[in-house]
Parts: C-alpha cells; structure tokens; sequence
C-alpha cells in the first residue's frame, strides 16, 4: 500500500510552487488557482494561504476558502495526504460556546444590584469605561462558580458568540484573566465580519487600550458608522486566526510602549505585509505610554499622524535593538 505524503510535498508534486511562512511553520502560500475562475486576474503574489494543521485555506485575492484543503486534494488527485497527528475534520462538531451560568448583564432589565455588582462596576468606570461602551458591548459580570468575580467581555461574530474574556476585577486572583480554550479571535469594538472591507482596524494589544481608543474616536457617537475599528489581539502574540480578520484596507499597529509589545508589532506588521492583505500603518509617534493611560486627544494625534509600517519598520527595529543593548 503507498504511503501517505505531507501537504507540501503533494502539491510540489502536482506542480505548485509554494512558500513557507516566515515566522509559522504551519502555514504556507501558493499563488491561488481559483482566481481567474472567480473573474479576477491570475495571482502571482502566492496569496493563497493554507493552514497546515487545520487544513483551512483563503486566498486574500479572489476570496475563495475551504474548510479542508486535504479533502479537496485528495478529490482531485487520488493520492493519500498525510495530515498532523492534531488534524480535525473542518466540518467536525464543537461544542457551541456560552457564557458562564452566573454570567450577568450589569445594565439588563433583570440585572440584580449588589455590593458585587458595584464593585465591578466601580473597577470598569475606574479603567475608564463609559457606561453607553458597557451597554453597547454587552459586558457583564460573575460572582459564583468558575469566573467569580470578573467581568466578562462575550467576543461575537455575526451575532454569534464564539468566546468570551473573563478579567478579575478585585486585583487579588493570581490568573487576571480566564478565557475559555481555544485559538483567540480578535475582540474589535465593531464586528469585522459585518463591516465594510474599505474600513480601518487599529490593533492593539488589549481590550481596555481598544475601548480607549473607541472612545477616542469621534466617529462613537454614531453606532451606524464603521469606518474605524479598534480591535485588540488580547496578548503580544497574533494568532493565524486574527490575522485572518484583517482582510481590511488599512491595519493601524498601536504597540506598547515596552519591549515585548513594539516586538510583538515588528511581527505582526511584517506578517501583514506577507500576507498583502491591507495597508499597514503604524501610530506616529511610537507611542510612550499605553493607550488606555493617554488622553483621547493624544491617541487621536498618534492615529492622524501614522506612517507607513514598510517605511518605518527598520526605525523601530533600531530602536529595540538599541533597547537591548
């Protein structure tokens, strides 16, 4: 009986070229077939991109996706892919996600008051929330069970919940925050399914900068309008998921003002030019303080003022190397 060959070597085989990532092993591109078919010019820039340990595919062109590119190549070809040991089918069951059975809305109609409740809220008004930015992203709160006393952030998509942030408002539990398992996807103050492809995202590191920013951004004041999202990867590391979010016009890097966050932004900032998915910028100045410890006329400064990531990056590559020195 033959055996079972990679995804890299089956599609070499049947005449591809491919790229690997730079940075992800488990991701590499190939110049999409399906464009030409799809109305659009040929690629020639290897915008497919394929998940190797998923088997998900999208190309940043045409559009065109699969949920398991092993199935459709073993269709057309005839021949066994060998698939990771951590491979599951695309169209495999999962548990539908929930939010936790104490989870409360801290403004819904059944909504009970309390010393807790209070103490939330006081934690969120104190992190610089606006009540209407409680209301509005549907933040709650839990005091029994597994999330006791954190409030919660539910991360929607297309009016779906598919997970949820769980952030310790008492400042006395080890774990801060307590999500649930699974690859993150981006928490952004508008949903980016839903939005025009021409709209801005501006990525932070984390949900309290992202709602600074929204409350930066003039445009609050009108829920209907979505040309500016600020989203956040929730930790320095971008995952090939969120990556995948930002099939947008423009992506706004805002990094932390340390080490590990203007790393982290050299990263995804070249990630995103690979993958030439959008126009990558950066916050101009680099910022000197985290953005939920700025003003809003000085995030707003730093937004208007961005630069172009592919002219700036070697500038901030200096300057952390400079800070390792």
């Amino acid at each position: 009986m033959a055996r079972s060959i990679g995804l890299d070597v089956a599609l070499v085989r049947q005449g591809y070229n491919i790229r690997r990532h730079a940075t992800d092993p488990n991701e590499i591109r190939m110049c999409c077939i399906f464009c030409q078919q799809r109305g659009h010019g040929a690629d020639t820039k290897f915008r497919l991109g394929i998940n190797i340990d998923s088997g998900k595919a999208h190309c940043f062109h045409c559009h065109w996706k699969t949920r398991d590119i092993y199935a459709l190549l073993e269709a057309t070809t005839g021949n066994k892919v060998r698939k990771p040991d951590n491979y599951e089918k695309g169209d495999a069951v999962t548990p539908k996600p929930e939010l936790p059975d104490d989870f409360q809305l801290f403004f819904g109609i059944s909504s009970p008051g309390g010393v807790l409740r209070d103490r939330a809220l006081k934690y969120l008004y104190g992190r610089g929330l606006s009540r209407d930015q409680i209301e509005y992203h549907r933040v709650g709160y839990c005091t029994t069970g597994r999330h006791a006393y954190r409030v919660v952030f539910p991360v929607y998509k297309a009016g779906e919940l598919v997970t949820f942030i769980a952030r310790d408002f008492t400042g006395k539990q080890s774990i801060k925050f307590l999500n649930q398992r699974g690859e993150k996807p981006l928490w952004a103050t508008k949903d980016i399914s839903r939005t025009s492809p021409d709209c801005t995202v501006v990525l932070y590191e984390g949900i309290f900068k992202a709602l600074a920013g929204e409350r930066a951004n003039p445009m609050l004041a009108n829920p209907m309008a979505d040309a500016m999202i600020h989203a956040a990867t929730l930790g320095s590391q971008t995952t090939t998921l969120q990556l995948g979010q930002l099939d947008v016009q423009e992506v706004v890097l805002f990094p932390d003002p340390d080490k590990p966050g203007r790393r982290g932004y050299l990263k995804v900032g070249t990630m995103l030019l690979e993958r030439q998915c959008a126009r990558v910028t950066v916050a101009w100045p680099p910022p000197t303080a985290e953005a939920d410890e700025m003003s809003a006329e000085d995030i707003r400064s730093l937004i208007e003022n961005r630069k172009s990531f592919y002219e700036v990056r070697w500038q901030l590559a200096k300057q952390v190397i400079g800070e390792d020195e």
